[in-house]
């Protein structure tokens, strides 16, 4: 039963995920739960749904199990694909499936089993879809050229240039460096419109953006240590400390995280439109559509929809552990609810 990518989470690096892609978690779910527990395995005991990118609690903890029965002392925590881990499963579970009956005599009645209640469904995640503002093309680039409404830059490459043209220019000034941007970017023009898959982004910023990291930290009361505590922020431009971040999400309405202290995790999710921000009199102004120093930029985006640009969700969930949060954020904790200052504003204003 082979597997393309490692499953369950790095051990020695703050338990963090690998790539844990959902027919892989699958197998090796399959694999541990046929094996007994006395042989290190699961015993039929992990169950819940398999989150793609997420090596659920269980899993990670099953594995690790495993590996200090048949590798004491690795301390790895994952199963790499054609490594010894996975052989090792393969063995045990293929054992277990095939063992033959080891009586002659006449096998005894099963011992009554204990009627007990299936353990309680996990609740699903809820997401909170940010606002739409879906503006729609004008066909009126002209009027746009005639009185850019944008810094100089910007001004004098909309008076020669189509929205392609514009985009393509103001895209390769402001995203050099930032490949996050770009990706978003690109789905923009190549997505069609479908989802885009942020776990793994949504984990890289609260690992390492240290501003994001205080003011989610910044809403948890002081001194809480156990228990649960759920909450919401709304992420604002200036709220980024790395502006491949700011360039890629732009404001966030709400990113919602749950710390559950007595397991050491923090749990966050978020799902938020990838769109444009123009301010013409000829598009509808909704909250949130400021004019921009790149306003012909988001009215170009919004142009541009009418050939094979798609506006599209950016939707993530990632659970994390605590202290991979609080690991820069005490730089920038400037209490509860205070500004963090002024921040770029990029050329995306999502």
């Amino acid at each position: 039963m082979p597997i393309g990518g490692r499953v369950g989470r790095h051990t020695r690096e703050n338990e963090r995920q690998c790539q844990n892609w959902s027919p892989d978690q699958e197998t090796v779910i399959a694999l541990l739960n046929r094996i007994p527990v006395s042989g290190g395995g699961a015993g039929g005991g992990i169950t819940g749904r398999v989150v793609s990118g997420l090596s659920s609690r269980d899993l990670y903890l099953a594995i690790s199990r495993f590996e200090d029965k048949h590798f004491p002392g690795q301390r790895g925590g994952f199963v790499d694909p054609g490594g010894a881990m996975l052989k090792r499963m393969e063995e045990l579970a293929a054992r277990a499936t095939s063992a033959p009956p080891t009586a002659s005599a006449p096998p005894a009645a099963p011992a009554a089993r204990p009627v007990t209640a299936p353990p309680p469904a996990k609740p699903e995640t809820v997401f909170h879809r940010g606002v739409i503002h879906d503006h729609k093309p004008s066909g009126r680039w002209a009027e746009v050229q005639a009185n850019p409404n944008s810094n100089v830059f910007v001004s004098a490459l909309c008076k020669v240039s189509d929205p392609a043209e514009l985009m393509a220019a103001a895209s390769m000034a402001g995203f050099l460096g930032k490949p996050l941007a770009s990706a978003h970017l690109r789905w923009f023009f190549t997505g069609g419109g479908a989802d885009f898959v942020e776990d793994a982004n949504l984990e890289l910023m609260l690992r390492t953006d240290g501003k994001v990291q205080a003011k989610v930290a910044a809403r948890v009361p002081k001194g809480r240590t156990s228990g649960t505590f759920a909450g919401h922020v709304m992420l604002l431009q200036a709220d980024y400390e790395d502006e491949d971040f700011a360039y890629s999400f732009g404001a966030i309405d709400r990113l919602d995280f749950e710390f559950d202290f007595d397991a050491g995790t923090l749990h966050a999710w978020f799902q938020d439109r990838y769109e444009w921000h123009p301010v013409y009199p000829f598009y509808a102004r909704l909250p949130g559509d400021e004019v921009r120093p790149t306003n012909a930029v988001h009215a170009a985006g919004v142009e541009l929809k009418s050939r094979t640009a798609r506006d599209y969700w950016m939707k993530g969930e990632v659970t994390i552990p605590l202290q991979a949060i609080q690991s820069t954020a005490t730089r920038h904790d400037l209490g509860w609810g205070e500004k963090l200052g002024p921040g770029p504003i990029p050329v995306v204003g999502n």
